[in-house]
């Protein structure tokens, strides 16, 4: 494996963060191609993936826009915004993935309630609506204390609605966040009702799908707790579902891994798995896994074991603690069998119990026992070494490695080839099971043919993303690639891996350096050139967001040098979380498709945009860098003034973006048989969405050595715009920076 097209070498990765690179780059918009029948075969989960992630985004609607739609009528009485059939309309109160909730006036019945109304684009579809009313009246069923009760169920203009209590006070997300943490009596009060209104749903068949602390509601007056929106709601035999087959269903920081899997058969134990994350909600202030990205919360819940609540609040009530992270056990074996089983282990003094651990436990304590009996059996240290003795004795020539996951293998495994024998056999593989191997290559140190094997890992008990092997498979030395900075708009710092390592000869001295490329869950990524005889770091391109695709080009520079060509994202070319539109905003959106031409040996610094937020980082003007001013997601942050009304829109601003202006860079190639020639350089494929969020090819982008746009052909798919013309192009294509020189500040 060359390692030099990132897409190509993702074979190599390790399992969980090959899935987390397929869905975030579906979620960001960069890759929404189909995945390749391999693909699928490797990761028969991977299609619920992309439908789990496809639709986390749930645009604003108001009530004009209702108005506009036909939704709604305009009221005679003005003391309502507006009407439906007897609900006199008073004000939105929020949103889902399933419609709008208003509250209302029951003028038939002089009371108070809240309306829900299903969004347009699935009402159009006679399936899902059949669907909603079906599974809504099967939940209307539901009468319980600690439940919204729903009122009834009906349709007007087309539009199905459900009519439902209104709880008059806030949510338990607004409460939390207002007060932070709680105290523990009044945490087991509100959690012991969140179990029970569970208990009574679970009797009835009835699985909620989506608890989150902004799914109970708080009654002011009566002090109770309530569970609301079942619009998710799946009935236990039933065999219809609210949702479609290719929608979301939940909310990423409260989605069970089971859901986040998108596994067909989700019973009572995924909403235990919620109810255990609202509850560490309630102890600490916080949900246990938190990312910029929806993609990365999913890639956090399945890899990673919750913090104990303890190391958030000190004083916490240590059953409760116990309680909520056996309820965030991955298998759901290892929760509670029911609501009920919740509630007798709510009452009861004693200790929890929490299986997942003790098992983590005995996997340990058998692995020390294994390692026991193996030194005394060899009667010296243990070695994580696998290669075998005949290889070792140098009766074979050590010629290929990779990452196990090439062939299926373990997590923590590199793999190689010796000789002329292609089989894939052990190279090395890590004792501890939270490393994960990335990617690895061959390099020759020096040209006179010593050779080591390095990998690209994330190994977070020793900070470490480069580890460096002899051919005997021996670790010679290891490397942290993250640098502890504080960067903007980041709450926390996790431990930075390495995805990809190319050996290549970028100075011209014998030897090979090492491109790498390293970033955390966070948006900050470094692409740097390792020198294997120094032991470190040669020069550091740092980018404000991740990194997708990389190519190597040969021959770029006149001397021979090659340059480095990269495609991803950027986070902060719009600015920064907390300052207004200026001079620097480049983009007008939270997150914009970009790509570079690097100088390995001349790139040390920040990238775009311009600022003084890292003053101990100096500013890297690259050889060429743009950008392509569209959306990159469905419903995106932005700032700036609307292109389409001319009004200056606040910062982050959400808006929902229009198909017809989607676009992403897909993929880069070269389009001259591999090779960079005087006129041109790159092909950028270009992609966009219809309205069903399918990927609608647009076309090819040439441009030379400075990102300059030379000429564009369209896909010939049908259906798409004219005016998706080579002017267009231009128009959006920002250039930041040419033959290593700012061209906009």
């Amino acid at each position: 494996m060359d390692g030099r097209d990132l897409d190509s070498a993702e074979g190599a990765w390790q399992r969980a963060v090959r899935l987390g690179q397929f869905i975030n780059e579906w979620a960001d918009g960069s890759d929404r191609t189909s995945p390749d029948a391999a693909d699928v075969a490797g990761y028969p989960e991977l299609g619920n993936l992309i439908g789990v992630v496809e639709a986390l985004t749930v645009s604003r609607t108001g009530i004009r826009t209702l108005l506009r739609q036909g939704v709604l009528r305009v009221s005679s009485d003005s003391a309502f915004q507006a009407e439906l059939e007897h609900y006199g309309i008073v004000e939105v109160i929020g949103q889902g993935g399933m419609g709008v909730v208003l509250r209302a006036f029951d003028r038939r019945l002089d009371r108070d309630v809240a309306l829900k109304i299903m969004r347009g684009d699935l009402a159009s579809d006679p399936n899902a609506r059949a669907r909603f009313q079906r599974e809504a009246k099967a939940t209307a069923q539901l009468r319980h204390p600690n439940i919204v009760t729903i009122h009834e169920v009906g349709e007007a203009g087309g539009y199905p609605y459900l009519g439902m209590e209104y709880v008059d006070g806030p949510s338990l997300a607004d409460y939390v966040r207002e007060q932070g943490a709680l105290e523990g009596n009044e945490i087991r009060g509100i959690f012991r009702q969140i179990v029970q209104g569970l208990a009574h749903a679970h009797d009835a068949g009835v699985v909620h799908r989506d608890i989150k602390s902004s799914n109970i509601l708080l009654d002011g007056r009566e002090g109770t707790a309530r569970i609301a929106d079942f619009g998710l709601a799946y009935v236990v035999g039933s065999q219809t579902r609210i949702t479609r087959p290719d929608s979301v269903f939940g909310t990423p920081e409260y989605m069970s891994p089971e859901q986040a899997q998108g596994c067909d058969l989700i019973d009572e134990r995924s909403d235990l798995y919620s109810a255990g994350v609202v509850l560490y909600e309630m102890l600490t202030g916080r949900v246990p896994f938190q990312a910029q990205l929806p993609s990365a919360v999913v890639h956090k819940l399945l890899n990673r074991v919750p913090e104990d609540p303890q190391n958030h609040v000190s004083r916490v009530d240590r059953h409760l603690a116990k309680l909520a992270v056996r309820l965030l056990a991955k298998r759901p074996e290892d929760r509670f069998d029911s609501a009920k089983a919740v509630l007798k282990a709510l009452d009861q003094p004693t200790t929890v119990t929490v299986p997942e651990r003790r098992r983590r436990l005995l996997h340990r304590v058998t692995a020390v026992l294994t390692v026991a009996v193996t030194v005394a059996l060899a009667g010296g240290f243990w070695s994580r070494s696998m290669v075998p003795n005949d290889l070792m004795s140098g009766r074979g020539l050590l010629t290929k490695v990779a990452a196990s996951h090439v062939q299926g293998g373990s997590a923590h495994q590199i793999i190689a080839q010796f000789g002329d024998d292609v089989t894939w056999r052990p190279f090395y593989e890590f004792e501890d099971e939270r490393v994960n191997v990335y990617d690895a290559v061959v390099a020759n140190v020096d040209g006179s043919g010593t050779r080591v094997v390095l990998a690209g890992v994330s190994d977070p008990a020793r900070e470490v993303s480069l580890c460096v092997f002899d051919e005997t498979g021996e670790e010679l030395w290891s490397l942290n690639a993250s640098d502890g900075r504080a960067w903007p708009d980041v709450s926390e710092t996790s431990p930075w891996g390495c995805a990809l390592v190319v050996a290549e000869d970028f100075d011209g001295v014998p030897g090979d350096e090492l491109l790498v490329m390293c970033h955390g869950e966070d948006y900050p990524t470094r692409i740097a050139i390792l020198d294997l005889q120094r032991r470190g770091f040669k020069s550091s391109f740092w980018h404000m967001g991740h990194i997708v695709q990389i190519l190597v080009l040969d021959g770029f520079f006149s001397d021979g040098r090659p340059a480095i060509a990269a495609r991803g994202l950027n986070n902060k070319l719009d600015g920064f979380d907390d300052e207004l539109p200026g001079p620097r905003t480049a983009s007008q959106w939270d997150i914009t498709p970009v790509v570079m031409i690097l100088d390995p040996l001349n790139m040390d610094g920040l990238g775009p945009p311009l600022t003084d937020r890292l003053p101990s980082l100096p500013t890297a003007a690259p050889m060429a860098y743009a950008l392509l001013n569209t959306p990159y997601v469905r419903t995106v942050a932005r700032i700036g003034v609307d292109p389409q009304t001319g009004e200056r829109l606040p910062a982050r601003a959400d808006r929902v973006v229009p198909d017809d202006i989607f676009a992403c860079i897909n993929n880069l190639e070269l389009p001259h048989a591999h090779q960079v020639t005087p006129e041109s350089c790159l092909l950028a494929q270009l992609e966009g969405i219809d309205y069903n969020n399918n990927p609608r090819p647009r076309g090819g982008l040439l441009v030379n050595r400075d990102l300059v746009p030379l000429s564009y052909k369209p896909t010939n798919t049908g259906g798409d715009s004219s005016e998706f013309t080579l002017a267009y192009w231009r128009e959006h294509w920002k250039i930041q920076t040419s033959q290593g020189t700012w061209v906009t500040p």
